[in-house]
């Protein structure tokens, strides 16, 4: 038989077709953000260790051979960090806070605290809009040397 006219295996495409999605490329890699996956995970059956590779000895407890397959979803947040957090008190109506009552951590910086009305409030979200380059991340980057030097907490 020549070489011409044998046929050969079929083999999947190799090369990945892409798309845009939100100025993303969309492909074989993924679509750019978190969506959960069937992954399979390492488990000791001695401590119950996971890890995301077999190994024949358990990293946390060093018995040989108790490291066994166990197939699940790999969350999407997987890290203690991005989980959620259970809310240590209960939600409140916005109509039901009186706004004279609400205490205002001041930033030092007169202008963002007129326009945030007297300054940050603990545990309300601020969103700090704005084309690129304009200055956002420098005004808050102040803000927290700022608290710094009065030994105030700045994440």
């Amino acid at each position: 038989m020549s070489s011409r006219g044998a046929k050969r295996p079929w083999k999947p495409a190799t090369r990945a077709v892409t798309t845009s999605f939100f100025g993303r490329a969309v492909g074989r890699t993924g679509y750019g953000h978190d969506v959960a996956k069937a992954r399979s995970q390492y488990r000791c059956s001695e401590c119950h260790h996971v890890t995301a590779k077999w190994v024949g000895r358990c990293p946390d407890c060093g018995t040989w051979g108790t490291v066994d397959e166990v197939a699940g979803l790999a969350a999407v947040y997987s890290s203690p960090a991005r989980r959620a957090v259970t809310p240590t008190s209960p939600a409140v109506r916005i109509s039901s806070i009186v706004p004279g009552n609400t205490r205002h951590l001041h930033s030092g910086i007169s202008e963002l605290e007129r326009v945030l009305g007297g300054g940050l409030v603990p545990g309300s979200v601020t969103l700090l809009a704005g084309d690129p380059g304009v200055g956002k991340s420098t005004l808050l980057l102040e803000v927290a040397h700022r608290w710094a030097q009065e030994s105030r907490r700045a994440l």
